[in-house]
């Protein structure tokens, strides 16, 4: 069983004038499940082992349409992961530094960072990425696009029932990698999630001025 530490402070915003700050982190270490492949054939699946964290803050406004959700604007993300798995006699590698898209770029309105503070989680549906990916040994550089979501029972329509934080990796048109850590033990859609060691996903939301 991981050790769970949650923490959440949900504010209720007075007006449509309140503005508010928040501070969002997740982390996990130890077992994960990690999917891999071409994302238009059938996957490949194996137990690894590593460590994620992320910690995202900024100010935030409610999410129009979505209650409950605030978007970040303007965000400041930190966050790293390593994760380690054997498939067969393969051995791969993946070391990650994230960082959010920046608001000048184009598409960056494409890509939000969320907060469920009902749910203490986390969504960014676009992360940078750069890094190294290593097979057997002979490594690759990687500058890519990321998600990482905070998944929650009863929330966004995930299927398990213990929390699980998951970062899928875009890599090519070919190549997309899924690693995910669970509270507890758990099968999702017939993909077994062992418990890993340590989680964490905190959500902060403060309110900082009002028009009123």
């Amino acid at each position: 069983m991981a050790v769970l530490v949650v923490v959440g402070v949900p504010l209720a915003m007075a007006s449509a004038g309140s503005a508010a700050s928040a501070v969002a982190r997740n982390a996990a270490a130890g077992p994960a499940t990690i999917v891999w492949g071409n994302p238009f054939a059938v996957p490949t699946i194996a137990l690894g082992n590593g460590w994620e964290k992320v910690t995202v803050r900024g100010s935030v406004e409610p999410v129009p349409g979505k209650s409950g959700y605030y978007a970040f604007q303007s965000p400041r993300l930190v966050g790293s992961l390593h994760a380690e798995w054997t498939n067969a006699s393969d051995k791969y590698v993946l070391d990650a530094s994230f960082s959010g898209i920046s608001q000048y770029e184009e598409y960056s309105h494409y890509y939000p960072i969320r907060i469920i503070p009902a749910a203490i989680a986390l969504e960014a549906t676009g992360l940078e990425i750069t890094g190294t990916l290593t097979i057997n040994g002979k490594t690759t550089t990687l500058d890519a696009l990321a998600a990482l979501s905070t998944a929650i029972p009863g929330y966004s329509g995930f299927q398990g029932v213990s929390p699980s934080i998951y970062v899928v990796f875009y890599i090519s048109s070919e190549l997309m990698i899924t690693i995910g850590w669970s509270q507890a033990d758990q099968t999702i859609r017939g993909i077994f999630h062992p418990a890993c060691s340590r989680m964490i996903h905190a959500v902060r939301l403060v309110s900082t001025a009002s028009w009123w």
